[in-house]
């Protein structure tokens, strides 16, 4: 069978889409793992055979609607895990108009849900496409498992001894403005979809601006007060670290880094101070002490459930008193609560793994499609072509338009063979797996994963 797995941003999804991918190549099936603008390409050209096209999320805009009914037409099976997921929500309401429609549903053959919150609520808001949801869990999840620590600590040994603080302020210090990130949603049909999300947006947007401010207070108040004390600043993959880098106090135990996945910073990690951030679950999940750093009262119920998750500090002497319980171990946290939440917005598969449940799925809808082998040669010639006709548009764009600034497409980081190949040993070594798996660079932003026989 052909999968192909869409990835948006490598920082948040390609581990766990390398675990998918090599539990289906080990099934003998044949991942291609690639970004949209290749899939979009591809697909025009006709060259796909037909398999299974795994997406981060069903809902865009119109031309994503169209990418998915044009896929239908060329014999695809579309299945969906929405990498959003809605966990730091406690009202599912805005995110299920945001991210689902009737119109969307009726083309997609599975929705993959990370708990029975969305699981539940999505059946119900959508009865007609019962059979459609699956309550698989998110292999994002699978790789919070301590089975998979080596695979994060690269079998380094662990000193917890840094304190984390993840940051998640993307639409006020992202590489796009605040203004043109709010038009993209409204010419994208969100504001219509569901009445409450312009009102949210411009809210977050305005809160947002206040804890940005708050947080540069309390990190360079923290690196003085404990300046022993190594800290790692973690802005969001989508955030501008120049930003933090010009605002932060230049001292020695201050490191600021937002490289690789969460997941690797984190095993390293005596605590983490977060705001609303679904960073705190694989927290929680591991039990690393999490302190919820809130200075301003909110007006939204967005993020209030991930800072349930650890103890809320409300400013800077609190969250000073909290580090302290937290290095003497006087901390104290409602855990039967903490395991409430975390049972009610994520689902632990009890024998097999997330991604296990989602492979077998794909198998299950194998049957209805003719899977032919795909002519990997054509394809890497056709995406060698889009790769050079990209950079002759950015070329001619620079020399055109000196003073404008073009933004290019950095969520889908360039990867090298050994790179991912190295993370490939290492999934096969905690698996179990004892047949080759390979892979193929297709493209700069194009990777083909099969079992080698």
């Amino acid at each position: 069978m052909n999968i192909y797995i869409l990835t948006e941003i490598t920082k948040r999804e390609l581990d766990s889409n390398l675990l998918l991918s090599v539990l289906a190549a080990n099934q003998e099936h044949e991942v291609l793992v690639t970004n949209m603008t290749s899939l979009k390409f591809l697909n025009d050209k006709k060259i796909l055979k037909p398999g299974v096209f795994h997406t981060k999320s069903l809902v865009h805009d119109e031309a994503k609607q169209k990418f998915h009914l044009s896929l239908k037409k060329n014999n695809m099976l579309i299945t969906s895990l929405d990498e959003e997921n809605g966990l730091v929500r406690k009202d599912l309401k805005i995110f299920a108009e945001q991210r689902f429609s009737n119109e969307s549903l009726s083309v997609v053959d599975k929705v993959f849900c990370w708990g029975s919150h969305d699981f539940k609520y999505l059946r119900d808001k959508y009865p007609k496409y019962l059979s459609k949801f699956s309550l698989t869990g998110s292999p994002r999840v699978d790789m919070w498992q301590k089975k998979f620590l080596p695979y994060w600590t690269n079998n380094k040994k662990i000193n917890r001894e840094e304190v984390l603080i993840a940051m998640n302020f993307a639409l006020v210090n992202g590489f796009e403005t605040t203004e043109k990130i709010y038009k993209k949603m409204k010419l994208s049909g969100y504001f219509e979809r569901s009445k409450g999300t312009e009102q949210e947006f411009l809210k977050y947007i305005e809160e947002s601006k206040k804890f940005f401010l708050e947080f540069i207070d309390i990190i360079n108040f923290l690196s003085t007060e404990f300046s022993e004390t190594k800290f790692v600043v973690r802005p969001h993959p989508r955030e501008k670290i120049s930003t933090w880098e010009s605002n932060i106090k230049k001292n020695k135990n201050i490191r600021i880094d937002n490289s690789g996945n969460f997941n690797q910073v984190l095993s390293f990690s005596k605590l983490i101070i977060h705001s609303g951030s679904t960073t705190s679950f694989y927290a929680a999940v591991n039990k690393v002490p999490i302190i919820s750093f809130v200075p301003i009262t909110s007006d939204l119920s967005y993020g209030q459930i991930a800072n349930e998750l650890g103890k809320i500090c409300k400013n800077k002497e609190e969250v000073k008193m909290e580090i302290e319980n937290v290095f003497n171990n006087k901390s104290v946290i409602d855990n039967e609560k903490v395991e409430k939440i975390i049972n009610f917005k994520i689902h632990f598969p009890k024998k097999l793994l997330s991604a296990e449940s989602i492979v077998n799925i794909w198998e299950e809808l194998d049957s209805k499609i003719n899977s032919k082998k795909n002519n990997f040669i054509k394809i890497k010639i056709l995406l060698f072509y889009l790769d050079i006709k990209t950079k002759i548009k950015q070329i001619l764009f620079q020399i055109y338009k000196p003073n404008k600034k073009k933004i290019l497409d950095n969520k889908f980081e360039l990867l090298d063979y050994q790179t991912i190949k190295k993370k490939i040993n290492l999934l096969c070594k905690i698996l179990n797996i004892k047949d080759h798996i390979d892979i193929k660079i297709i493209s700069e932003k194009c990777f083909l994963i099969k079992k080698i026989k």
